[in-house]
């Protein structure tokens, strides 16, 4: 319960740039599918660990992914 509130505190700093709208879709998908956006998490992670620059790493997982992000994230 704590390590999802601080996910979605940090995913909410990561997603400042974008406008209101886009922000509260992106933490509605975060909170219907937590285990999903916990695996990404973890997928950067070890790309980071490994030497990958992070927005190599978070490009390389989201294009990997990317099939999946679009139905969540699909209105």
């Amino acid at each position: 319960m704590f390590q999802q509130f601080f996910l979605k505190q940090m995913l909410s700093k990561q997603l400042a740039q974008l406008p209101k709208e886009q922000q509260e879709k992106v933490l509605a998908a975060f909170e219907q599918n937590p285990d999903f956006f916990k695996g990404l998490i973890g997928e950067i992670g070890e790309r980071l660990k490994k030497g990958e620059s992070q927005q190599s790493a978070i490009m390389s997982v989201m294009t990997a992914h990317k099939a999946e992000l679009e139905r969540i994230l699909k209105p």
